[in-house]
């Protein structure tokens, strides 16, 4: 399946608000896809057929993996069972990961390499691993593709970094400059949709910008798209 460009993070907190917050932008016919954390997957495996069966759109299930290689390919066939099309393992799993993502290509499925989670900053990455944050961003996103996986989970920030490896890069969190709170939900690594899209990204995803704005849903989403399109013009003309 081809990935839409952006995928819309539905962090509601019970399957209810999940399901209600997607009838909010179900008039945007544009493509985006759906990705659900780990907790309402959890919550109720079912909810992912829902979300396909009711909204057409793939399904990117934010599990965040790293476990022994037989307990994440089980859990891969059940989310695959349940219509998931992603999903995604520590990049630092290294050679755990191989048979899970063996197992997901055989079933369709996409898996990517997370690499560092936006809430982390240069410091924290000098501090714990003794390199700069877009370097541990690149030797993890390596890491992830030797062992098999379709692509990387990255800050927006570290995609120059990465700027010579052929693969989807998802960015988390993004946050549009007409959104006030930029560092909601405790995010340091902040970048506009146009700007990682202009810098390499692939996917982009964020939930605060469109749900918690003063902007209706629907045009915030929109706005949102339009800004993508608009990294991606600006891109081709680079």
């Amino acid at each position: 399946m081809d990935l839409p460009d952006f995928f819309l993070a539905d962090d509601a907190s019970s399957a209810r608000k999940a399901l209600y917050n997607l009838t909010l932008v179900k008039n945007v016919t544009r493509p985006f896809g759906v990705k659900i954390n780990l907790d309402l997957a959890l919550g109720s495996l079912k909810l992912i057929d829902k979300i396909a069966c009711r909204t057409g759109r793939p399904v990117f299930v934010d599990m965040k993996m790293w476990n022994g290689p037989r307990t994440m390919s089980e859990v891969i066939r059940k989310l695959a069972g349940h219509g998931a099309t992603m999903v995604n393992i520590w990049a630092e799993a290294g050679h755990l990961m191989e048979k899970p993502v063996n197992t997901a290509k055989q079933l369709g499925m996409t898996v990517l390499g997370l690499t560092v989670l936006t809430h982390y900053d240069d410091s924290w990455s000098r501090r714990t691993h003794g390199i700069p944050l877009p370097d541990l961003a690149l030797k993890l996103a390596r890491m992830a593709l030797i062992h098999g996986c379709d692509g990387v989970i990255l800050p927006g920030t570290c995609l120059k970094a990465v700027l010579g490896l052929d693969c989807v890069k998802f960015v988390p969190a993004v946050r549009p400059e007409w959104y006030g709170d930029r560092s909601a939900n405790a995010q340091k690594q902040i970048m506009t949709p146009g700007e990682a899209i202009l810098n390499g990204a692939t996917i982009v995803s964020c939930h605060s910008p469109i749900y918690n704005s003063d902007i209706n849903p629907k045009i915030a989403l929109s706005l949102i798209l339009d800004e993508i399109e608009g990294g991606r013009a600006a891109k081709a003309k680079s």
